[in-house]
């Protein structure tokens, strides 16, 4: 497991995604590469991880080209798609399929949110390379909710 601490600021990392993700957050990333964690990676599942984040935390992704799941364990937070908010509570599951434009912010802190991201089928080469050309035909792109 890697824990990763992020400058405070706003980043944009590929066209369409801007991402602030403040000192007081943190991020810890699982490593799907073990014997034991193989079948995950072998599904698709490239990154995957646990989160504490702090006031000020905002994740806006245009058109993902990856399906995005999660779980909040504590405090809440909201997810925003095609206009509409829903509230993330403690025990609430969110899933936003690839090319699902959405966005999620913190409401109460600490949110503490379990998370993983997987390929799409049809998508050529590892989420890690992040490469511009969409390929694959793009999935229903309703965003899909789960409260607890």
């Amino acid at each position: 497991m890697q824990n990763r601490i992020y400058t405070k600021g706003r980043k944009q990392l590929c066209r369409g995604e801007v991402v602030t993700i403040p000192r007081t957050c943190r991020e810890r990333f699982f490593s799907l590469e073990s014997p034991r964690l193989l079948p995950f990676h072998e599904a698709g599942i490239r990154f995957s991880g646990m989160s504490v984040l702090g006031q000020g935390y905002h994740i806006s992704r245009r058109n993902p080209r990856w399906h995005s799941l999660g779980y909040s364990f504590e405090g809440s937070g909201v997810l925003k798609t095609a206009g509409r908010e829903q509230p993330l509570h403690s025990g609430s599951l969110y899933i936003a399929p690839a090319h699902c434009s959405h966005e999620y912010w913190i409401k109460e802190s600490p949110w503490k949110l379990g998370w993983f991201c997987m390929e799409a089928p049809g998508q050529a080469g590892p989420l890690s390379s992040f490469s511009s050309s969409r390929q694959g035909t793009p999935v229903d792109t309703s965003c899909i909710f789960s409260g607890s």
